[in-house]
C-alpha cells in the first residue's frame, strides 16, 4: 500500500497523488530494482515504460524510510542528472544574467527541501509527488525574484560602500574568506562532528558535490582577490556562487544520509 501524502491545500484537502502515478508506482512496486533503473532509464516521457519523476521522488523517500543507503544512492544520482537536464531546458543562456548559477541556486534549494523532506519536515516533499514539474516552476520562479532582489540589494551596496571612484571603503575586505567550517555552513563545533562522521560518505556524493567539499577540506580557499592563488573555483572552472552551492549542497546530502528519516 502507497503511503499517503500529508500536506494540506489551503482549503483543508489533503494533496493527492494523480491517478497515472498512482496506478504507475502500484505496478513499480511488483518489479525488482534493476528493473526499476532500466525503467528510470528511458528519459523520453512519451516512450512506453517512462517513469515520472513523481513516482522517482516516492521512490527515494522510501529508500530514505528504509535506510537502504546504495538503493538511495541510485536513485539520487538518477533525480539529479534529470533536474539537471529539466534545468538546462527551462533555463537557457540569455535568458537571465547568469544562467548556470540560477541552475545551481535551483538545484541547491531542492536539495535542501528534498533533505528537510527526508527527516522531520514530509511535506515539503509531497507539491513533487503531486505535479514535479510545476513545483519545480515554483521554486524557479521563486529563486528568479530573489536573485533580482538581491541584484537590487548588491547595487545599493556597491553604492554605500564605495568612495566617489568606485573604491570600497577603507576597512572593508569584500572578499573576506571564511574559515572552512563557515564554508560548509557550520560552527567549529558540528563542523569537528562533521569531520568526523562524514569523511566517509563524501565518496558517495556527486561527482561535483564531491570534488568541491574535498577541496574544502583540503585547505583550498573558495576564492580568493590574490588572481594566482589557486582556489576552488579555479580548480572546478566555475564561479564562486557555483562552489558555495555545491557545498551547502553536498552538506545536505551527507546530512540526509548521516540523520536518516525522522519519525
Amino acid at each position: 500500500m502507497l503511503r499517503p501524502l500529508t500536506k494540506r491545500r489551503g482549503d483543508g484537502r489533503l494533496y493527492e497523488r494523480h491517478p497515472a502515478t498512482t496506478a504507475l508506482l502500484q505496478e513499480l512496486m511488483a518489479l525488482d530494482r534493476e528493473s526499476i533503473v532500466q525503467r528510470l532509464a528511458i528519459t523520453n516521457f512519451r516512450s512506453p515504460g517512462h517513469v515520472s519523476s513523481e513516482c522517482l521522488v516516492y521512490l527515494i523517500r522510501e529508500a530514505a524510510r528504509e535506510n537502504r543507503g546504495e538503493w538511495f544512492n541510485r536513485l539520487f544520482g538518477i533525480l539529479h542528472c534529470r533536474l539537471k537536464h529539466n534545468l538546462a531546458h527551462s533555463i537557457r543562456p540569455g535568458a537571465v544574467a547568469d544562467a548556470e548559477t540560477v541552475r545551481e541556486e535551483v538545484i541547491s534549494r531542492f536539495f535542501e527541501i528534498l533533505a528537510r523532506g527526508l527527516r522531520n519536515e514530509p511535506e515539503r516533499l509531497d507539491p513533487f509527488e503531486v505535479m514535479f514539474n510545476g513545483a519545480l516552476e515554483a521554486l524557479r520562479k521563486d529563486l528568479y525574484g530573489a536573485q533580482r532582489r538581491r541584484d537590487r540589494r548588491k547595487a545599493d551596496l556597491r553604492h554605500d560602500g564605495e568612495d566617489a571612484d568606485g573604491r570600497p571603503s577603507p576597512g572593508e575586505d569584500p572578499y573576506r574568506q571564511p574559515e572552512t567550517e563557515n564554508g560548509l555552513g557550520m560552527t567549529t563545533a558540528e563542523f569537528e562532528v562533521f569531520r568526523k562522521q562524514a569523511l566517509h560518505s563524501i565518496n558517495h556524493l556527486p561527482a561535483e558535490e564531491r570534488e568541491a567539499i574535498q577541496l574544502l577540506l583540503q585547505g583550498h580557499k573558495i576564492d580568493s582577490k590574490d588572481p594566482d592563488e589557486m582556489t576552488i573555483a579555479k580548480l572546478c572552472a566555475v564561479n564562486e556562487r557555483t562552489v558555495r552551492n555545491r557545498i551547502k549542497r553536498g552538506v545536505e546530502m551527507i546530512r540526509a544520509r548521516l540523520e536518516g528519516p525522522r519519525p
